[in-house]
Order: C-alpha cells, then sequence, then structure tokens
C-alpha cells in the first residue's frame, strides 16, 4: 500500500470503530461472569481482555493520527448527526475496559474508570447541549442516539467499587430519565417515519441496550435484585424478543460497521441474565443466559468474519456521507 493510500485510509478511519469495543468488551466480561461460575475455563477471557486492550490503544491512535493529519474530517464526524453519537463509544470503550480490569487488575481499572466517567460525563453534555441548541428534523433521530445515555448508565458498574454507591446515583439517575425520553422520541420517529436506511437498521438492537445496562448498574448500587431490578430485566427481554420477531428485517442487509450494534446490546443482555443467576442461583436466570450467550458468541462470529472481508476489500475507511 502507497504513502498516499494509507494516508487516505487514516483521513477516513471511522469513529464507529469504537463500536468494535464495545461488542467485543461485552463479549469479554460475559466470558468472565461465565468462568467465575465455572462454565468456562479462564483463557476465552484472558484471550479477548487482550484483544480488546490492543485494539482500544490501536483505534485511539488511529483516530489520535486522523486528528492530527485531518482534523476537518474529525470535525466533521462530530456535526454529523449520527455519527457524533460514537464519539462517546471512545470513553465507553475506556469504562468496559475498567469493569474487564475490576476483578485482576484494581490498578488499571481505576484509571480507566476515572478517565473514562469523566471524559464520557463531558462528551454526554456537550452532544445533548448540541441537541438542545441545533435544529432537527424527527427523522434524523435513531437508536444510536442512546449511546450517550448507556455510557452514563454503565459509570456505577465498575464506580461501586472505588466510590460510595449513592453517589452513583448522580450518574444513574439523570440517565435513566434521558434514556425515557429518548425511548419515546426514537418510537414516534419510528413509527410515524419512514423505515430507517438499511446502514441503521442495526442500531435498532439498541434499545435494548439501555434496560440491560440499568438492570446491572442498578444490581451494583442495591446489591440486591427487588421488583424495579427485575422491572428492568423484563423490560430489556421485551425489547430484544421484539428484535427476534423482526428477524426478518435484518436478513441480507449490507455490511456496513453498524452492523456491530447487534453485539453490544446482545452482550449486555446476556451478562445481565448471568448477573441475575450470578445473585439469585435459581436456575431459570441460567437458561437464557446460556441461550444469549451463544447467539452472543455466535453473532460476534459472524460479524468479525465479514469486518476482516471487508478491511481485505478496502471498504473500510472511506468516505463517508
Amino acid at each position: 500500500m502507497t504513502n498516499q493510500k494509507v494516508h487516505d485510509k487514516l483521513r477516513y478511519f471511522p469513529v464507529t470503530s469504537f463500536a468494535i469495543i464495545l461488542g467485543l468488551g461485552a463479549l469479554t466480561i460475559m466470558f468472565d461472569k461465565w468462568h467465575h461460575l465455572q462454565w468456562i475455563p479462564e483463557l476465552p477471557y484472558t484471550i479477548m481482555m487482550v484483544v480488546v486492550t490492543l485494539l482500544f490503544f490501536l483505534f485511539l491512535t488511529l483516530y489520535g493520527i486522523k486528528a492530527l493529519i485531518a482534523p476537518e474530517e474529525v470535525l466533521k464526524d462530530f456535526r454529523h448527526r449520527t455519527r457524533v453519537n460514537f464519539f462517546p463509544a471512545i470513553s465507553i470503550s475506556a469504562l468496559i475496559l475498567s469493569i474487564i480490569y475490576m476483578g485482576r487488575f484494581p490498578f488499571a481499572s481505576i484509571g480507566f474508570w476515572y478517565v473514562g466517567a469523566l471524559a464520557h460525563t463531558i462528551l454526554t453534555f456537550i452532544i445533548m447541549a448540541r441537541w438542545i441548541s441545533k435544529d432537527v428534523e424527527i427523522h434524523h433521530y435513531n437508536p444510536a442516539w442512546f449511546i450517550p445515555v448507556v455510557g452514563l448508565i454503565l459509570i456505577p458498574v465498575a464506580g461501586t467499587g472505588f466510590l460510595p454507591p449513592k453517589l452513583m446515583l448522580f450518574f444513574y439517575a439523570p440517565a435513566f430519565i434521558m434514556w425515557i425520553i429518548l425511548l419515546t422520541i426514537v418510537f414516534y420517529r419510528i413509527i410515524f417515519y419512514p423505515q430507517l436506511p438499511s446502514k441503521l437498521m442495526p442500531t435498532l438492537f439498541m434499545l435494548a441496550a439501555p434496560p440491560a445496562v440499568a438492570f446491572i448498574s442498578y444490581v451494583r448500587i442495591h446489591r440486591q435484585i427487588d421488583s424495579f431490578a427485575f422491572s428492568l430485566l423484563i423490560i430489556a427481554s421485551m425489547f430484544m424478543l421484539l428484535m427476534i420477531f423482526m428477524h426478518k428485517r435484518f436478513k441480507n442487509l449490507p455490511f456496513f460497521l453498524s452492523w456491530w450494534s447487534f453485539t453490544f446490546p446482545l452482550g449486555a443482555f446476556s451478562i445481565a441474565w448471568t448477573v441475575a443467576y450470578l445473585l439469585t442461583r435459581e436456575i431459570a436466570f441460567a437458561y437464557p443466559a446460556w441461550i444469549f450467550g451463544g447467539i452472543t458468541i455466535l453473532v460476534n462470529a459472524v460479524v468479525i468474519w465479514h469486518t476482516i472481508i471487508n478491511i481485505k476489500h478496502g471498504n473500510i475507511c472511506v468516505e463517508e456521507d
């Protein structure tokens, strides 16, 4: 590859690439929980921990180079009505790494958490202010807008190990309200306006992510599964079942990096059921964890394969609309 081609690829390195970290990170956390329950050996978790860490720093470096050689492209990403919502995926990646390292490398975990929590809080308020101050047409809304909110809900998962759990409500409570508001807007857009373009169809899976992450975070804060926590798990299940009933809409979709939107919600949903079993030891909670955990592994494998094929064909790191 010539220097000019390398320059062009770096110039168009997509911020949406960090969705890969979210998907693989959720899979890694699931493997960690499954190893804790002695369902699988430790090796899959260890391998995935190394892979996710290396990919995070690789993507961070590549996007940093893009910012140096083509700052106008970064600004273009930030001004884009959809891609701007993937900037918080960078800080969410740090939070996910904090969770991954939490049980084995606490010093690394706390470093990732503080950086991720601070960066995500700042990014979220910048993006929320942009939502309010800019004119946005209703058809521009899509489930990718949940990403900043999901990150705020995710902060307490590792944060309860470093700060008093009640402090985590400063992240959890506002994010929960914002999720309900955005959910109403997104449903209105999906039902009463033209269908999402093919490129954004996989983001529909993001509907299941906020309640699944909210369940995990709530349990971390309160250290128990009460009726409210179980309700969150049921809501996440409702959205996931909705996606299953809509499976025909996802067939024959051309590949986009947005396919990674399938992976994180599935991983978070599987982790939620695994956490429920971990705390209650009721076998009824284990079955969904096994079923959707298997689906998560399969979907990740398929998406990884298509991503590699498209990288080889030069379909990644190209100019986007």
